[in-house]
């Protein structure tokens, strides 16, 4: 996609709740290679699909999950990413599981991505670790777009 002659590539990222108890929680995943850097989002590239088929299709070579609904999008994010020297123009989701899930596993990627042959490590999160988030990711990563994540269901 072109916008004032700057070629932005398209790509998506899924935030993921579950109901645990009376709260919701994130999930996200490291690098099982480096564990260190900061947690991330599944997310990635959009092909010749529409930006919520992608999105899914990313999902799902990430992370394995499939059954999942979307919520709302929560926005769009443009922004130049220096290791990569690309324009981005990343459209973030609200997704909710509907089946029950581990706290944590591994999955290893597939697909035709930079990150095919990656191992995952997926956790879920509470609104106090949102600190070990990728700062890419903090964009909507706030009360006003994600009130069930940052407030217990029983208040």
């Amino acid at each position: 996609m072109k916008i004032e002659g700057i070629e932005f590539t398209q790509k998506a990222a899924a935030l993921i709740l579950r109901e645990n108890e009376d709260v919701y929680e994130l999930l996200v995943h490291s690098f099982a290679e480096n564990p260190l850097l900061p947690w991330r989002f599944p997310s990635g590239g959009i092909e010749s699909e529409t930006i919520e088929e992608g999105l899914l299709r990313e999902v799902y070579e990430e992370s394995g999950l499939q059954d999942l609904t979307i919520v709302r999008k929560l926005g769009v994010q443009r922004y130049y990413k220096a290791y990569s020297d690309r324009f981005i123009e990343r459209h973030d989701y609200l997704l909710k599981t509907n089946i029950d899930l581990p706290d944590t596993w591994q999955h290893l990627v597939h697909g035709n991505g930079n990150d095919a042959g990656e191992i995952f490590l997926y956790r879920w999160i509470r609104p106090k670790e949102i600190y070990r988030i990728d700062p890419e990711h903090h964009k909507f990563l706030d009360e006003k777009h994600l009130p069930e994540f940052f407030y217990a269901k029983s208040q």
